[in-house]
């Protein structure tokens, strides 16, 4: 399967889950806004192509973002690729 990207970016949808897993961990994590920022601008240009395939499904991936410092993953963010939109349904604040 082919997936190209659009123009102007994958349209990104969050779904409830995701958006309850930020609001939970933010008091516990001053970085959190920053690299979810970041990781969704990341998957708007290239969604299709970063994260690793779930079960061999080129649809739904996992994305897992590292500490800029020590390099240690603190943030897996579960996605699906359909047509032009990225649906984020599932985070997951590792440290």
């Amino acid at each position: 399967m082919q997936i190209a990207r659009p123009a102007s970016g994958f349209t990104i949808v969050e779904r409830p889950l995701a958006q309850q897993a930020l609001v939970t961990a933010r008091p516990h994590c001053a970085w959190l806004d920053g690299a979810y920022s970041n990781v969704k601008q990341r998957l708007r240009i290239a969604g299709h192509k970063i994260g690793h395939p779930v079960k061999g499904d080129l649809t739904r991936r996992i994305y897992i973002e590292a500490d800029p410092v020590t390099y240690a993953n603190r943030l897996a963010v579960a996605y699906d690729v359909l047509a032009d939109t990225i649906t984020i349904y599932s985070l997951k604040i590792l440290i």
